[in-house]
């Protein structure tokens, strides 16, 4: 079990900021830019080599948004926990919020 302190230290490093206070009018979003799985959660039990992969995150969206943040001097948000440990794209009603697995691998 993760205790109140933990999950709160956890929540502060879920995302990562760009140009809080950048000039531009937007605001980058980029949900599955990160491939981390939080340290009490040990990989979900998962082959390592999976975190590598497009189930764990988008290859590449992370870097086009850090580029399109200094690009426009805007701020962004990019998520860095992976989508197999939690998808910031979903509702938390939806039935893979939390996956319960991996394309037919159990998490």
């Amino acid at each position: 079990m993760v205790d109140a302190s933990t999950l709160a230290a956890l929540a502060k490093q879920a995302a990562e900021t760009l140009a809080p206070n950048g000039a531009s009018p937007l605001l980058l979003l980029c949900e599955h830019a990160g491939a981390e799985i939080p340290a009490p959660w040990a990989g979900l039990g998962l082959d390592p080599v999976y975190l590598g992969t497009h189930y764990a995150y988008d290859p590449g969206a992370g870097l086009v948004t850090r580029h399109l943040s200094n690009t426009l001097d805007a701020a962004a948000v990019l998520s860095r926990y992976s989508r197999i440990f939690l998808d910031y794209n979903r509702f938390r009603d939806d039935w893979d919020y939390i996956r319960p697995d991996l394309g037919g691998i159990p998490v």
